[in-house]
């Protein structure tokens, strides 16, 4: 897969930015959702552009588990987000 993904700053206060490449997203819609340590989902986006913000400030601090998923459901990344 051609699918480069970047999310910064990590850790963060809870404001975290997804960054997809270019060509990744020129012909799909990913789609993101953030986990707690519970396994529930604590938020769901759409990624459409290069750049993607996720606002987990109203979350408790810690672990939470972000996957990406493209449109036939498969798991394209996961990634560990901390928030302090």
């Amino acid at each position: 897969s051609d699918v480069s993904l970047l999310v910064y700053p990590n850790p963060s206060n809870g404001l975290f930015t997804i960054e997809m490449n270019e060509t990744a997203i020129e012909n799909t819609t990913y789609k993101l959702e953030v986990y707690n340590v519970l396994g529930e989902v604590v938020e769901q986006a759409e990624i459409r552009n290069t750049k993607t913000e996720i606002n987990l400030t109203s979350q408790q601090k810690g672990i939470y588990l972000m996957k990406v998923i493209d449109k036939e459901n498969n798991s394209i990344s996961v990634k560990k987000l901390i928030k302090e």
